[in-house]
C-alpha cells in the first residue's frame, strides 16, 4: 500500500507497524502434540483454506520436494471454509501421490497446540496470491521458525531477515527448499534474525513509531 501511494505521487507517508498478539502464547506447547511433532520433518501452513492462499501451488511444490525427500509432511492448519475448494486440494494431493503426507489438520484455536505446530516446524511456507500482512508469518518468526515465501508483497517485508524468498515454478521452489533444508549454519542465522524481526510487530514498536510520527508533525498554529 505504501509503495502504491508513493507511485501515485504521495510524498509524506508514515508507516506504522501491524501489532501481532503473541502474549497469548505462554511458551508451553501441548505435550502430546510436542511428542508427535518433534519426531517429524515438516512444512507448516496456518490460515484459512481459501484460494487466496494459493494452496494448489503450495501442494505442487511440496510434492516436488517430497520426491527429493520422502518422509516429509506438510501440515495445513486452518478451517475449510469452502468445501468444494478443500476437495479440490485433497484430489490434487491424491493425483500427485502425496495424500498421506499432506495433512489437513483443521482449525486450531488453542495457543498451546499452535505453539507445538510452530516451534517444531522446519519452515513455515507461504505462497499466497496476495496478502495484506499475513499474521502467521510473524507468529512463525516469534517462535524462531524461518519462513519460506515468494516475492508477492508484503510477504518479503513481513518475514524480513527471518525468511528466504523463493522464485520460479513448483519444481524450482522445491529445488531451492531442498538445497537449504540441511543447511544448519543458515538455519541458525535465520532463527535469531526472525525473532528480532518479530519485535517490530509489538506494542512497544507501535508506540515508538507513533512517537516518531508525532515528533515530525509541524506545530499547531493558533
Amino acid at each position: 500500500m505504501r509503495d502504491d501511494l508513493a507511485r501515485r505521487g504521495f510524498g509524506n507517508i508514515h508507516k506504522l507497524p501491524m501489532i501481532v498478539d503473541t502474549t497469548r502464547f505462554t511458551g508451553k506447547g501441548a505435550p502430546d502434540w510436542d511428542v508427535l511433532l518433534s519426531r517429524l520433518d515438516y512444512l507448516l501452513f496456518v490460515g484459512r483454506v481459501v484460494p487466496q492462499k494459493n494452496l494448489q501451488q503450495a501442494i505442487r511444490t511440496f510434492a516436488a520436494l517430497y520426491r527429493r525427500r520422502p518422509g516429509l509432511k506438510f501440515f495445513l492448519v486452518g478451517g475449510k471454509q469452502l468445501p468444494d475448494y478443500a476437495r479440490e486440494l485433497e484430489a490434487l494431493s491424491a493425483e500427485l501421490g502425496v495424500q498421506d503426507a499432506v495433512v489437513f489438520v483443521g482449525p486450531v484455536a488453542e495457543p498451546d497446540i499452535l505453539t507445538s505446530f510452530f516451534r517444531n516446524a522446519r519452515f513455515y511456507f507461504c505462497v499466497s496470491e496476495w496478502e495484506s500482512f499475513c499474521v502467521p508469518l510473524a507468529e512463525a518468526l516469534y517462535f524462531g521458525t524461518p519462513v519460506l515465501g515468494h516475492a508477492v508483497p508484503p510477504i518479503p517485508e513481513t518475514m524480513g531477515p527471518g525468511g528466504i524468498v523463493l522464485s520460479g515454478d513448483a519444481e524450482a521452489m522445491a529445488a531451492q527448499i531442498d538445497a537449504i533444508w540441511d543447511d544448519q549454519a543458515l538455519y541458525t542465522r535465520l532463527q535469531p534474525a526472525g525473532r528480532d524481526h518479530a519485535d517490530n510487530f509489538t506494542d512497544g514498536a507501535l508506540r515508538a513509531a507513533l512517537r516518531h510520527v508525532l515528533a515530525e508533525l509541524p506545530p499547531r498554529t493558533s
